[in-house]
C-alpha cells in the first residue's frame, strides 16, 4: 500500500457572511497510534438545517457519533462508513422524536476516508465531494439527493471508492459550486493561493468547505490564509472513542502483566535454589549459579519495575492532557472571538445573538474537557449576561419553595385571593388551601388543608374529577368556584362550608376541556364541544341562564384550548404558544414575537383588568420561562430562574404585580418568586412594583 499522506489545506465556514473557525460540523478523526503515524484519516462534514450556529451543538454531537461508530465497527471500510452514517441518523431521529415540529433538524453529510492512494466516500443528501487530479475536476454526489438524515430509521447511503494520484486535491462542501471556475482555482500550483481562490468562490453567506491535499503542500499554506485559521495542518488525533480507550486499557494491562512476569522470572533467577545438573555436567564441574551472579543487582531490578509502571502511566496522562489542552484552548479562543464580534458596535442584534449562542456552545465544549476551569466559567458568565440583555431575560434569584406535593400530583392551577393560596392538583384530584405567614416567604403549616377531593361527599353528592377552578369576586368578598367533570360547580367562601351549585345550560355529556374565567362578577365557561364561551350572570348565590359570547356565525374552533383569561378582552391559549384575543365575540389582532426561541409548550396564561395587572403573562414549559408581554403582544421581558434546578416543569401561574411576585407550580412544587422591578414607564407608572 502507498505511504501517501494527506493534510488539511483549508477549512471554511461562513455564517451571515462572517468567517467562523473551528466549526463543530466538521471533524477529523484518525486512529490513535503511539509510535507511528496512522495509515488512515476520516474527514466528516455534516450540515443541519435551521438557524445558523444555533444547530451547532447537535452537529458536533452527530459527527462525533459517526466517527465513534466508524472506528468501533468491524468489517470493510464501506461497511463501517455505512454504520457510522446510520449512527448519526439514529441520533438525529431520536432528537427529532423528542422535539416540536419547528425544532426538528434534518441533515446532510459527506464522509471521506483517506488511506494511502485510495479514497472512500459515504454521502447522504446534497453535500458533495470535488476531486481535482490530472488537471480536471470531478463532482461526486448521491444518487438520491433529496434524502436527509433524521427523516426515518433507514437512510440511503451513497458509497464510492476513488483512486488518487500523488497531487490530488479534494474539496468537501455542503453547497453546489461552479465546476469550471472551481477547476481554475484548484489548478493553482501553490496550495495557499489555491485555497484563497476557493474562499473567494464560496457560493453563499452560509456554507462550509474543506480542502484536503498532499501533506507535502502543507508548508505552502500560511498560518492565516485569507483570514481563516485552518483547524489542522497535519493529521490530528481526536480523543479515542470508547472502544479505543478499552483497547488502550487492555494494552496497559498487558504491559503490566509482562512486567510482572518478567519480575517473577528475574526473582526466581536470583533466589537461591538447589542445583540439579546432569551427571556429565557434575563430572566436568559447574560454575556458580546465575542467581548467585545476579543477586547483587536485585535491589536495582526491584526499583526498576515500579519506575517502568510510573513511566508508562505518566505517558498516558501526558498524552491525554496534551490532547485535551489543545482542544480546550481552541474552543476557548473561538468563544472569545465570537464574543468580541458580538460586542462590536456595527454588529446588529440578530448577528450578535448568533455569535453569542455559538460562544456558549464553544464554552460548553471547553468545560466538558476541563470542568470547573475558572477562566472558562467567567467567560461563560459574561457571554450569558450579554445574551440575557439581548433577549430581555431577567434572572430570578429569590425563589422560595412553599410546598411539596405527593409524587403522583400534577398541580396545574394556582391562584391567590384574600391572602389565601389555592392549588388545583389534577393528578390527585384535590384542591389545596394554603396561607402565607407574616414573612410572605413560607406557609403556615397548620393552615394547609385539602379543601376538596374526588369522591368526597358534599350535600349528598360525590365530587367528580376536577377540571378547573376560578375566583369570582362578589360584594361579600368572593368565592372559589371548582368545576368537576359531572358539571357540578363547587363553591367555597372563607369561613363557610363547600356548597354544590348547578350551572344551567351546560351540556354535562360533552366535558372535554372546560375552562373557567371570571370578569366583573360574571362567570365564563369555555365549552370546546359547542365552540362557545358561556357567560353566566349571578343572582345572589345562584347563576342565571347563560349568554353565548360568540355570534352563531363566528364558528371559532376551540378544540385544544389550554387556558383562558379575561381583562376585558378574552385571551385563549393553545398548546404550541398560539394566543388569540377577542372583544365582543370578534377576534382582535395580536402578534407575539420573541427574539430567541418561539413559544412552544404553553399550559397557562395570566391576565387581569389593568388596575390589577398591566401585563399579559405566558408560561412556556419547554423553554423554562415565564414571558411578560404588553397587552398588544410586545415583549417586556422573559423571567427565568437563576438556579438550573428550578422552573424545569412549569404548569400553573398567578401574578401579583402589586407585591412584585409570581406563584408558580413547578413539577410537584409550589414556588414563590420575587420579581425585580422594571424601570418606571413613560406614563409614570411603575411596572411590577
Amino acid at each position: 500500500m502507498s505511504s501517501q499522506r494527506w493534510t488539511t489545506l483549508g477549512q471554511l465556514r461562513l455564517v451571515a457572511g462572517e468567517v467562523w473557525g473551528l466549526p463543530a460540523n466538521m471533524l477529523l478523526r484518525a486512529p490513535s497510534h503511539w509510535l507511528k503515524p496512522p495509515r488512515e484519516a476520516l474527514y466528516i462534514l455534516l450540515a443541519l438545517d435551521g438557524p445558523p450556529l444555533a444547530r451547532e451543538p447537535l452537529e458536533g454531537t452527530a459527527v462525533r457519533a459517526l466517527a465513534d461508530e466508524f472506528f468501533g465497527a468491524r468489517g470493510s471500510i464501506t461497511a463501517c462508513l455505512q454504520r457510522g452514517i446510520e449512527a448519526a441518523n439514529r441520533l438525529l431521529c431520536r432528537e427529532n422524536e423528542e422535539s416540536f415540529p419547528e425544532g426538528r433538524r434534518y441533515g446532510r453529510v459527506v464522509c471521506l476516508l483517506l488511506r494511502g492512494d485510495r479514497a472512500y466516500l459515504g454521502q447522504v443528501g446534497p453535500p458533495r465531494a470535488y476531486l481535482y487530479q490530472a488537471g480536471r475536476v470531478r463532482s461526486y454526489a448521491p444518487r438520491e439527493p433529496e434524502a436527509l438524515l433524521g427523516q426515518g430509521e433507514r437512510v440511503p447511503v451513497h458509497l464510492s471508492q476513488l483512486p488518487l494520484t500523488a497531487e490530488a486535491r479534494i474539496l468537501l462542501t455542503d453547497r453546489l459550486w461552479e465546476e469550471l471556475i472551481l477547476e481554475e482555482a484548484l489548478a493553482e500550483p501553490n496550495a495557499g493561493v489555491a485555497w484563497e481562490s476557493v474562499v473567494a468562490l464560496a457560493p453563499t453567506a452560509d456554507s462550509s468547505a474543506w480542502l484536503i491535499g498532499p501533506a507535502s503542500e502543507a508548508s505552502e499554506v500560511q498560518e492565516l490564509v485569507g483570514g481563516i485559521p485552518p483547524r489542522a495542518r497535519q493529521v490530528m488525533y481526536a480523543k479515542p472513542p470508547v472502544a479505543q480507550v478499552q483497547s488502550l486499557s487492555r494494552a496497559a494491562g498487558g504491559v503490566w502483566g509482562w512486567i510482572s512476569q518478567a519480575g517473577r522470572e528475574v526473582g526466581e533467577g536470583v533466589l537461591p535454589r538447589p542445583l540439579f545438573a546432569p551427571p556429565e555436567q557434575r563430572a566436568q564441574g559447574m560454575g556458580p549459579h546465575l542467581g548467585t551472579l545476579l543477586q547483587p543487582y536485585l535491589p536495582l531490578v526491584a526499583l526498576a519495575i515500579p519506575l517502568l509502571v510510573l513511566l508508562f502511566t505518566g505517558l498516558l496522562y501526558w498524552r491525554t492532557q496534551a490532547e485535551g489542552g489543545t482542544e480546550f484552548a481552541a474552543y476557548f479562543r473561538q468563544a472569545q472571538k465570537a464574543l468580541s464580534i458580538a460586542a462590536r458596535p456595527d454588529t446588529d442584534q440578530a448577528a450578535a445573538r448568533v455569535y453569542l449562542q455559538s460562544a456558549l456552545a464553544q464554552i460548553d465544549a471547553a468545560l466538558a474537557l476541563r470542568p470547573g476551569q475558572k477562566d472558562a466559567q467567567e467567560l461563560q458568565w459574561e457571554v450569558q449576561r450579554r445574551l440575557d440583555l439581548l433577549n430581555r431575560v431577567t434572572r430570578l434569584i429569590f425563589i422560595h419553595t412553599l410546598y411539596e406535593y405527593p409524587p403522583q400530583s400534577e398541580p396545574s392551577r394556582v391562584l391567590e385571593a384574600e391572602g389565601v393560596i389555592y392549588v388545583l392538583d389534577r393528578g390527585t384530584n384535590r384542591v389545596y388551601r394554603h396561607r402565607l405567614d407574616e414573612s410572605g416567604q413560607s406557609l403556615i403549616e397548620e393552615e394547609t388543608v385539602v379543601l376538596l377531593q374526588q369522591g368526597q361527599e358534599v350535600e349528598g353528592k360525590a365530587v367528580g374529577a376536577m377540571v378547573d377552578m376560578v375566583w369570582l369576586p362578589t360584594d361579600e368578598g368572593g368565592r372559589l368556584l371548582i368545576l368537576d367533570q359531572k358539571g357540578t360547580l363547587w363553591a367555597y367562601a372563607l369561613g363557610r362550608e363547600v356548597r354544590a351549585l348547578t350551572l344551567p345550560g351546560l351540556d354535562v355529556s360533552s366535558e372535554t376541556g372546560w375552562r373557567l374565567a371570571s370578569y366583573r362578577g360574571r362567570l365564563y365557561v369555555l365549552v370546546p364541544e359547542q365552540g362557545q364561551v358561556l357567560r353566566y350572570p349571578t343572582r345572589g348565590n345562584t347563576f342565571e341562564s347563560p349568554e353565548v359570547y360568540f355570534p352563531p356565525s363566528t364558528g371559532v374552533d376551540l378544540s385544544g384550548v389550554r387556558d383562558m383569561a379575561i381583562d376585558g378582552y378574552i385571551y385563549l391559549l393553545w398548546e404550541m404558544g398560539l394566543v388569540r384575543r377577542f372583544l365582543g365575540g370578534e377576534e382582535q389582532p395580536l402578534s407575539i414575537l420573541l427574539p430567541d426561541a418561539p413559544l412552544s409548550q404553553t399550559p397557562a396564561l395570566f391576565a387581569r383588568p389593568d388596575e390589577e395587572a398591566a401585563y399579559l403573562y405566558l408560561v412556556d414549559t419547554a423553554q423554562q420561562r415565564v414571558v411578560q408581554l404588553t397587552k398588544e403582544g410586545e415583549l417586556v421581558r422573559q423571567l427565568r430562574a437563576q438556579a438550573p434546578y428550578l422552573f424545569t416543569d412549569l404548569r400553573g401561574l398567578f401574578v401579583d404585580e402589586a407585591q412584585s411576585r409570581l406563584l408558580v407550580t413547578d413539577g410537584h412544587r409550589l414556588l414563590l418568586a420575587e420579581v425585580p422591578p422594571l424601570p418606571t414607564s413613560r406614563k409614570g407608572r411603575d411596572i411590577m412594583g
